[in-house]
């Protein structure tokens, strides 16, 4: 995922119930604006929860009566995940459709527990239908933004899902006597230690290059983003001073990405392996890389995930366990203004790989734009279409590994 995140004070304490939330420190340091008084733990939490949605989502949702039986949906599903009530799910709607805006806003666990005990059979705590309320109301601005109780909000807070998965690894492949440098990046990472995806890449490449490799294959099957300021570090190595796109919030303001400060390890014939996991970051990445001309990227459509998430803490000062709000804050954009939201990457030549889900099979997903730029970035393909009808023609009959190898080699032939 691409990701943002930014945290407010607070110390952790169990004897204060976390709901007790009264200040915002959301990214910036922005405050949220003061409550009256004389609102409940319960319904400062709620409001709070619902006034960073609506304040910093990118499309500026509301929650108007659409929304909210979206909300009510997406709560029905998650509390009767036997599918219990699917058939009396209409029924259900028109029952609680209009108790949930009032709850949502008021966070009144009454409404959630009644489901619950409906649709499941089983009794919740209140905090606990609370997590599911406020869940589902994130959801209902889109799949990506959600609700993080103090346990899991803490979990972020450690880096334990910042940059999940391996590190960076390569190898020489052989092949039909040449050499192939093929690099894993599962991921763009960030670790203690200064362990980072842009500066294990440079170490990786430059001792590959080393031995001989006439092409390189960057391989970004399965890796789903992660912490987007490595995203510029790595196309800095394999592109230098090139363009990674811009991204674009509420207010509507595109804003470039920062160039990376990382010296270019690579300037050979370069490959760029993808599928339906690829996404976000890692997305953005084989997009610069293809549009300037830097790149033959191969594989599948990747997942069309072109949204950046960030972490919003709720803080209490009489220092109850944080909680958070997951949003999604911009859009990612291409150099050339086109959304990577929906549509994804293109590979110049699809091979034939397993199908997983993606991002435009996704219920509420956010719909693709286009921005307009007054100089984008020049877009400078490095060969012409008869050129790459070739290479896909080399491909056609091939699978898996040898039909990338193939291609390199033929791609390393073409750039000299």
């Amino acid at each position: 995922m691409g990701d943002n995140r930014c945290m407010g004070a607070g110390k952790r304490a169990s004897a204060v119930l976390p709901w007790a939330l009264s200040a915002l420190a959301a990214c910036g340091g922005t405050a949220a604006p003061p409550l009256d008084p004389g609102l409940s733990a319960h319904e400062v939490a709620a409001r709070r929860v619902l006034t960073i949605l609506e304040s910093r989502h990118v499309d500026g949702h509301r929650l108007d009566p659409p929304r909210a039986r979206r909300a009510t949906e997406l709560l029905l599903a998650r509390l009767d995940p036997g599918g219990r009530c699917t058939d009396r799910t209409s029924e259900l709607l028109r029952a609680y459709g209009g108790r949930a805006r009032v709850a949502l806003r008021s966070g009144d666990a009454s409404l959630a527990q009644s489901m619950s005990r409906e649709c499941s059979g089983a009794s919740i705590d209140g905090d606990a239908a609370r997590t599911q309320m406020f869940q589902a109301l994130a959801g209902s601005f889109d799949p990506h933004s959600t609700y993080l109780p103090p346990e899991r909000a803490e979990d972020r807070r450690k880096g334990r899902e910042v940059g999940p998965g391996g590190n960076v690894r390569g190898r020489i492949v052989e092949h039909v006597g040449r050499r192939i440098a093929h690099v894993v990046l599962p991921t763009f990472y960030l670790r203690a230690g200064g362990r980072s995806a842009g500066r294990d890449l440079a170490h990786v490449v430059g001792a590959l290059a080393t031995r001989g490799a006439e092409v390189l294959v960057l391989d970004l099957r399965g890796n789903g983003g992660g912490v987007m300021a490595e995203a510029s570090e790595v196309l800095a190595v394999l592109a230098g001073d090139a363009a990674l796109g811009h991204s674009a919030g509420a207010d509507g303001a595109v804003t470039p990405f920062p160039r990376g400060r990382r010296r270019r390890a690579w300037a050979g014939p370069l490959v760029v392996w993808v599928d339906e996991g690829t996404a976000s970051a890692a997305e953005l990445v084989a997009a610069a890389l293809q549009d300037q001309g830097h790149a033959l990227v191969v594989g599948g459509r990747t997942q069309g995930k072109g949204t950046v998430q960030s972490q919003i803490w709720l803080a209490s000062p009489l220092g109850a366990r944080v909680a958070a709000v997951q949003v999604t804050t911009a859009r990612m954009y291409r150099v050339d203004g086109r959304g990577l939201q929906q549509e994804g990457v293109r590979p110049d030549v699809v091979l034939r790989l397993a199908e997983l889900p993606t991002e435009r099979e996704r219920p509420g997903a956010l719909p693709w734009k286009r921005i307009e730029l007054r100089e984008a970035d020049a877009i400078d393909r490095p060969v012409d279409e008869a050129t790459l009808e070739g290479l896909r023609k080399a491909a056609r009959g091939l699978e898996g590994d040898a039909a990338v190898w193939t291609l390199a080699l033929r791609w390393a032939d073409t750039t000299r």
